[in-house]
């Protein structure tokens, strides 16, 4: 059973949520591979905002990527809900473009299995400086939080700083005050 929460926040929390910045639908679903340049040079121009590319992001983790994210770091960012919801969005149905970060290995020559109807439409990443990460946050519509044993992941006071909204699973341990009707939506 899905939660019409995340429903609704998939949407957007209204029918705007599928159109660019254009206001046009997004017809695309490929994620663009290998934009990092074109981040650079808008940098040098001194362009401070990104266009976004994606619907979600999720930090992930490289320290299982070996075992496929099976582990103890996978664990607690609860990577197996996170397949589930990836799942869902990525279906037919939300179609949503995300990005991983940090669910290839440090070398770029692992990933972790990701749902096959997701491919084309979810980036994952290696381990990633902070600062490329904050450009994935800012290219991103909402930021994903499935976890609920990592208490008050750093990345969602980030993702606030950033203004971008949160979507929390909302049994974590911790992190749910920054959570409210201007700052995200809880799931179950």
């Amino acid at each position: 059973k899905k939660s019409s929460s995340i429903c609704f926040i998939l949407r957007g929390g209204s029918d705007e949520s599928n159109k660019n910045e254009n206001n046009t639908s997004e017809t695309s679903s490929s994620p663009p591979q290998n934009h990092l340049a074109e981040k650079k040079k808008k940098k040098k121009k001194g362009t401070a905002s990104l266009k976004k590319r994606y619907d979600w992001v999720y930090s992930g983790t490289d320290q299982d990527v070996s075992d496929n994210c099976v582990g103890w770091s996978s664990y607690a960012k609860n990577w197996s809900f996170a397949l589930e919801a990836m799942e869902v969005m990525c279906s037919p149905e939300f179609n949503l473009k995300g990005v991983v970060i940090a669910s290839k290995n440090k070398q770029n020559t692992t990933a972790c299995t990701i749902p096959p109807q997701c491919k084309g439409k979810v980036l994952q990443t290696t381990f990633l400086p902070q600062d490329e990460v904050f450009d994935y946050i800012l290219e991103s519509k909402f930021l994903f939080i499935p976890q609920i044993d990592d208490a008050s992941p750093r990345v969602v006071t980030q993702a606030l700083a950033l203004n971008r909204p949160v979507l929390m699973n909302q049994n974590i341990v911790g992190g749910w005050k920054y959570i409210n009707k201007k700052t995200g939506e809880f799931f179950s």
